[in-house]
């Protein structure tokens, strides 16, 4: 039954073809550990920890690309690559400066970009989800001195 299947089978001729086999399985494995490791990280981030949590996803980062040290800003302008915010317009919610990454493009294999592309995106959806609940402690607690004053009013009242 096995001798059936064999022309399904590409013909492997050569070890240097898989050894090429074994590195490309072994970078698809760097990939889906970076990406799988920094969305962990980044999910459990909140207001608390949310700048050690993009420190170690721009080192996780910048490791990836070969790079000692990258630098995050939460700047959507400036020097870097920018750091998209989620949403069809995916405007820069921030920036990663790498010394040795001057741009995205100048990174060559097609599918590294492809990984720091979604990287960057889930910087990106944390930064800005930080910044929503960030937003929505400040409006709750303008709400309640809002509603501090009116009893104190209304006290005053009867």
């Amino acid at each position: 039954m096995r001798h059936d299947l064999k022309h399904l089978e590409p013909p492997i001729e050569t070890i240097a073809e898989l050894r090429e086999l074994y590195r490309a399985a072994e970078s698809r494995a760097a990939r889906m550990r970076l990406l799988s490791q920094t969305g962990q990280d980044l999910a459990r981030a909140d207001v608390t920890t949310i700048a050690d949590a993009l420190d170690r996803s721009g080192e996780r980062l910048a490791f990836f690309v070969g790079a000692r040290a990258a630098h995050i800003s939460l700047d959507a302008d400036g020097p870097g690559i920018a750091i998209p915010g989620p949403g069809a317009r995916s405007e820069p919610v921030g920036r990663l400066v790498i010394d040795t990454l001057p741009s995205f493009d100048s990174i060559p294999d097609p599918e590294d970009r492809d990984a720091v592309r979604l990287h960057l995106e889930l910087m990106g959806a944390t930064i800005d989800r930080i910044a929503r609940e960030r937003e929505r402690a400040r409006l709750l607690a303008a709400l309640r001195e809002r509603e501090q004053r009116l009893a104190v009013l209304v006290g005053r009242m009867f």
